[in-house]
């Protein structure tokens, strides 16, 4: 990803942070116009429901377990996994993409319908009801 920010002088617009504190990353979801998760058999990313809840859309692979929140073009971008050609090829679309605020406002929308804590709620108690 560096190599690639450098080789097109995309190091302004574009940063890359690793392994930061969970409690400084509301911060990052909020400046920012979209998140990028490169890894590959990633089984459960938290990290894209987190974006997603804050109005960041994702950008994840097709192994990213928490891919099933994404619809993509709608609230975020899925690349076909270990394909740089078509993570480079999301990252333009979305940089370049006249929905962007649209597709950050679907994210908010999304959050609240399907990722609120008293759905959360539920859905454990249900389960919790389901073993007993």
């Amino acid at each position: 990803m560096i190599k690639f920010l450098k080789k097109y002088e995309l190091e302004s617009y574009f940063f890359l942070k690793e392994n930061l504190n969970y409690k400084e990353m509301k911060n990052y979801y909020i400046k920012n116009d979209f998140f990028v998760l490169p890894a590959t058999n990633e089984p459960a990313s938290f990290s894209v429901i987190e974006a997603i809840s804050y109005g960041c859309p994702p950008i994840c692979s097709t192994k990213c377990g928490t891919k099933s929140y994404i619809s993509n073009e709608e609230n975020g971008l899925i690349f076909k996994d270990n394909s740089f050609d078509d993570l480079k090829e999301k990252i333009y679309l979305l940089a370049n993409n006249k929905k962007l605020l649209e597709m950050k406002n679907n994210c908010l929308s999304f959050s609240k319908i399907y990722l609120s804590s008293d759905l959360f709620y539920k859905k454990i108690n249900s389960i919790i009801d389901e073993k007993n």
